[in-house]
């Protein structure tokens, strides 16, 4: 009798729980008879990554509120790349219309410079496909003697730590380049839910040999940017970025002690999609 009861309090308390979060979700109205969703952004967003039978998270967000869907993301895009499309007009009319509209900017402004700066100090050149040219040359120089990689850990505090350009980076992101997109939508689109995520660490786990923490070091710039994200009268913001502090959501798999296995490759994978999609669908609310 008592686990019944137990049974039929836990499940009470669930619809409770399921009511609150449906009545604090914000409602969008749709202006057409199908909800039109717009997504912006990188490569993430572009699905980068992925199988060609995978989606990404603006497929399943599509195909959840079976809506008429237009992905404008490109991969490699940064913040004033989206900032210089929204600006020429191109789209104004899908933009102008979209009932829903995501945004994912901002990990190429970092990311890639901090991992230039990461290849630099391995003293790799031609870093063209990060995952043959530079395993292949890591595998060449440190694989007999790994203690060679003692002088590049030298050469990479110098290259990524307290890195004021880096610093200058998130900073131009926050209080420039970020509202001035921000604004830019608004402009063609008052009515929209703008739903922004904010960048998570996929190297968060990271260290070389144990004594050094690459993760850590990358944390205290996407800390700096995401300082950026906040939720406005605006935007909604999606923290993904806790959400990808756990093992299997990137394609990236860094293990200094077997190189044979390494990919740097920052991007999700389906499993790391499917939380993305989660995390925004929980904020969105149509009818």
């Amino acid at each position: 009798m008592q686990s019944i009861r137990k049974r039929n309090l836990i499940m009470v308390l669930f619809a409770v729980l399921v009511i609150f979060i449906t009545a604090n979700k914000p409602k969008v109205e749709s202006k057409n008879d199908i909800i039109n969703y717009v997504a912006l952004g990188d490569s993430i967003a572009a699905g980068y990554g992925l199988a060609d039978d995978e989606n990404n998270y603006v497929d399943l967000i599509g195909e959840d509120l079976g809506a008429r869907t237009t992905n404008l993301a490109v991969s490699g895009m940064t913040s004033i790349e989206l900032m210089e499309m929204l600006s020429s007009g191109e789209y104004d009319d899908v933009i102008s219309q979209a009932d829903v509209i995501t945004i994912s900017i901002g990990s190429n402004d970092l990311l890639q410079p901090f991992i230039n700066r990461v290849i630099k100090a391995f003293g790799i050149e031609d870093v063209g496909d990060i995952n043959n040219t530079v395993i292949s040359e890591l595998k060449r120089k440190y694989k007999d003697d790994p203690f060679t990689l003692i002088p590049v850990i030298a050469e990479l505090n110098s290259q990524i730590v307290n890195n004021e350009e880096l610093y200058a980076i998130c900073k131009n992101f926050e209080i420039n380049i970020f509202p001035q997109i921000i604004t830019l939508i608004k402009e063609k689109n008052e009515n929209a839910q703008i739903i922004v995520n904010n960048i998570y660490n996929p190297y968060y786990n990271v260290s070389i040999y144990g004594v050094y923490d690459l993760g850590k070091i990358a944390d205290s710039y996407i800390g700096k940017i995401n300082m950026a994200f906040i939720d406005s009268i605006n935007y909604n913001c999606i923290d993904i970025y806790d959400v990808f502090r756990e093992e299997g959501l990137t394609n990236s798999n860094i293990d200094f002690w077997n190189l044979e296995s390494l990919n740097f490759d920052p991007h999700p994978n389906k499993d790391g999609h499917m939380m993305i999609f989660s995390a925004i669908n929980s904020k969105i609310n149509v009818s």
